[in-house]
Formats: structure tokens, C-alpha cells, sequence
């Protein structure tokens, strides 16, 4: 072969994009706040964008980012398998991303999406060769049929950390391209609030001041980060029973309470536990999750006031250390520092107070 031949070859497969690219740059610059659902849309930045080689050492490409248009090329001349432009999704909330894509693979786009385990799902993506197509990939639920490493469950471990679109080798003869425009990724509305004066199960307390008791829907499992930790969430009446088993894991398990009321500024409720510290999560309205920590006495009955207020140890959302009202949910941990394998946390009598 003469020299540079294979670099020219890449230019004329390359030159219907240049003509393409200002086109999708002007076609995807406007500003979005949201979808046609309802959906809240984010727009990934350039510094979230990433180049992956894949496991072929002899497989070279590049990518380019420019504003919303990412442009990743590949030469398999002497290699195989695949490179990818990688996304970082920073944000928990978020369950797909929807993109323009313009490429010369034959027959479909591959996606894979990385969970909180590590492990890696497999999306494959129709296309037609040379045409401007919208591709959304939603997370879903359910078991991938294509998976590998991290829990290798075949189950979507949330939240997802980073989606990478492939040009693969299969899908092009020795060299590819693949322009990516638009990008949003989208996660679904808040709840709609409801107003606490029209709450007719309000009660009132010796005091005076107005409450609220959250239904048995309101409550939720939260497994936490860690795939090996296992737990159960019974709730009986107005009592909540929450077990962690960590023997193979780490971190917490969690009751999660859903806050539908934006009035609400602090909750109460009696605990029994063997732990020394109950940990508590707020999630407020972008997202950021504010983190407090209430001493008790391991197996004596406690009643534990959370003031929505911000926190020192927080993380995820906006990140700047405010709280946003409203706050979305209440987390109760049982947490893998605290118990010695095993542990549980009683919750009851618990009430929601403007």
C-alpha cells in the first residue's frame, strides 16, 4: 500500500460529513428545557464526552468534539472489535438519552450502557447507512439479553454511569465514521406536589401545628450502591420494618419515603434499631442528596425530628451545599458501618409537619 493511501481513503469517506456537520451543528443548537412528555432534558457537556479504544490495541480512531456535535472515527485496517465515544451520566434521575446520529455502519448501531456494578448492557440500534436518524436509548427495566462483567446479573443496576455509542468493525469495511448530534438526556418531571391544606387526612397535633402521615405507597426499598448488600422492607399499619444483611456487601440498604407535599419542612417518627447513628438521606429537587446523622441507643425507642436543612456531607444533583426545595424523598438507612453483618431499623409513628 503507498504511503498515506489509507489516510486519504479515510478523507473521502469522511467528506459527506464535513458537509453535514455545520448543518447538525445549527440543526441542534437550541436551547431545551424540555420534552413533549413533560420530561426534563440535560444536555451533556463536551467535558462529559470521552474516547474509548475498545480491546483490540491495533484498532485506532479519533473523536472530536465541537459544541453538540461529537464526531468519532475508526480505522480497523489492522485491528477489530470497536472504538466508542463514551458519555459520563452525572445524574441519578436520568433513564435515557436521545441523540442524532449520521454514520456508514451497515446495519445497526451498537450502545452499551454501564451500570452501578460495573456491568455492561448491550443495545443494538437499527440504521440505515448515510441518513440523519433519531436514536433513543431508554435504560429500562427488566434483564438485558446481552450483558457482561460488573453483578453480570443481566439485571439494569441504577443509576447508569456512562452510555458509550460504538463504531464497530462488523458494521464497515476497514474504516467508519459515526457524527453524533444533539444529545439530551432526559429524566422524568417531579412529582407534582400536592397542597397541605387540601391533604383531608391533615391532623392536628397537641400543640396545634398541622400534620401529615405518609400512606404505605409512599414507602420504597432502596438497596443502596451496593449489589451484594440485601435487605427486606415490611410495613404493618404504621410501622416499618427495615432488615440489611451485609455479609457480602457493603454500604446500606434504605426505607425511602416519597415526599408529596411541598409544604413539608421536617419529619418525625420514633425508631428502634441496633445501631448507634441513623443515617438519613434527603433528595431535593435537583436531585442532591443531603445526608444527616442522629444518634441513638441500640435497642432503646428513640424519636428522631429531621429538619429539611442543608448538610455538610452531600453529593449527586446541584451539588452546591442548598438545599432545593422541595424535597422529593427521605431515605432511612440502615447502614453497613453500624451493624456488625446484619441489622434492622423499626420506623413508626411517623409524620410530615410544615
Amino acid at each position: 500500500m503507498k504511503p498515506f493511501s489509507s489516510i486519504r481513503r479515510l478523507l473521502r469517506i469522511l467528506a459527506p460529513v464535513t458537509a453535514f456537520a455545520a448543518f447538525l451543528f445549527m440543526f441542534s443548537a437550541k436551547s431545551f428545557a424540555a420534552d413533549g412528555d413533560g420530561d426534563v432534558a440535560i444536555l451533556p457537556s463536551e467535558q462529559d464526552w470521552s474516547f474509548e479504544r475498545g480491546p483490540d490495541p491495533a484498532s485506532t480512531g479519533t473523536l472530536e468534539v465541537s459544541g453538540k456535535t461529537i464526531l468519532l472515527t475508526g480505522d480497523f485496517s489492522r485491528g477489530k472489535r470497536y472504538v466508542a465515544a463514551a458519555c459520563a451520566i452525572r445524574f441519578r434521575e436520568v433513564n435515557r438519552m436521545r441523540f442524532k446520529v449520521y454514520t456508514n455502519q451497515k446495519r445497526n448501531l451498537i450502545v452499551f450502557l454501564t451500570d452501578s456494578t460495573g456491568q455492561i448492557h448491550l443495545r443494538r440500534h437499527p440504521v440505515k447507512p448515510r441518513e440523519i436518524q433519531s436514536v433513543t436509548v431508554a435504560w429500562g427495566a427488566g434483564k438485558s439479553k446481552e450483558f457482561r462483567n460488573g453483578a453480570n446479573d443481566g439485571v439494569v443496576h441504577l443509576p447508569i454511569r456512562k452510555v458509550s455509542v460504538l463504531l464497530d468493525s462488523a458494521e464497515v469495511d476497514k474504516y467508519g465514521f459515526c457524527e453524533i448530534s444533539d444529545a439530551r438526556l432526559f429524566r422524568p418531571p417531579m412529582r407534582k406536589t400536592a397542597a397541605f391544606e387540601s391533604f383531608d387526612a391533615r391532623k392536628i397535633t397537641v400543640d396545634g401545628g398541622a400534620f401529615v402521615e405518609p400512606g404505605q405507597q409512599d414507602w420504597a426499598f432502596n438497596r443502596g450502591p451496593d449489589p451484594a448488600a440485601v435487605g427486606t422492607l415490611e410495613i404493618s399499619g404504621k410501622t416499618i420494618r427495615l432488615t440489611g444483611d451485609f455479609t457480602r456487601g457493603k454500604r446500606y440498604v434504605a426505607a425511602e419515603c416519597a415526599i408529596r407535599f411541598r409544604e413539608v419542612n421536617r419529619m418525625s417518627f420514633n425508631v428502634i434499631t441496633d445501631q448507634e447513628i441513623v443515617m438519613v438521606l434527603l433528595t431535593d429537587s435537583t436531585g442532591q442528596v443531603h445526608m444527616q446523622k442522629h444518634r441513638v441507643r441500640p435497642g432503646v425507642p428513640k424519636t428522631i425530628n429531621v429538619r429539611f436543612v442543608a448538610s455538610k456531607n452531600l453529593w449527586d444533583g446541584a451539588k452546591d451545599g442548598v438545599l432545593h426545595l422541595p424535597v422529593g424523598k427521605v431515605g432511612i438507612l440502615v447502614h453497613s458501618d453500624e451493624v456488625v453483618e446484619r441489622g434492622y431499623c423499626e420506623i413508626s409513628d411517623v409524620r410530615l409537619f410544615k
